[in-house]
């Protein structure tokens, strides 16, 4: 399964998302359903599109790579990876071949298997640019 959030959200994109959930889930599955949406959502104002794979969520096996790349060169505005990281090389691999404009985890700093600041140092010794 395949869930997105979308930030700067106003009444009409609101509205937009809500039809989308009327249609059948197969449809709402398929990556090319998923870059026209977020190609509207884009459209209607959206800042940032948070792309959360379901798929990999807690798998610690790395970010979906195809996914991401599709929809980051569907759209021009910011793309967050997010679910699947497991390692701070799985940050490297995801900037890298997709030109994510962020990465997101959580469990896995939530559970204490990889702090945050060895993620950061392992993405800027990469030669990412990385906040500090």
């Amino acid at each position: 399964l395949i869930s997105f959030f979308v930030t700067s959200i106003t009444p009409a994109i609101i509205t937009f998302i809500s039809s989308f959930f009327t249609i059948p889930l197969a449809c709402l599955l398929s990556p090319c359903s998923l870059q026209l949406l977020c190609q509207a959502c884009e459209a209607l104002g959206a800042g940032e599109i948070l792309l959360n794979c379901i798929d990999k969520d807690g798998q610690n096996n790395g970010f979906d790579i195809a996914l991401i790349r599709q929809m980051k060169a569907s759209v021009s505005i910011p793309v967050i990876a997010s679910s699947g990281a497991g390692k701070p090389q799985h940050f490297i691999d995801v900037f890298q071949a997709t030109n994510a404009d962020a990465g997101l985890a959580a469990g896995i700093f939530h559970r204490r298997e990889v702090g945050i600041d060895e993620v950061k140092a392992a993405v800027s010794s990469s030669g990412i640019p990385c906040r500090t």
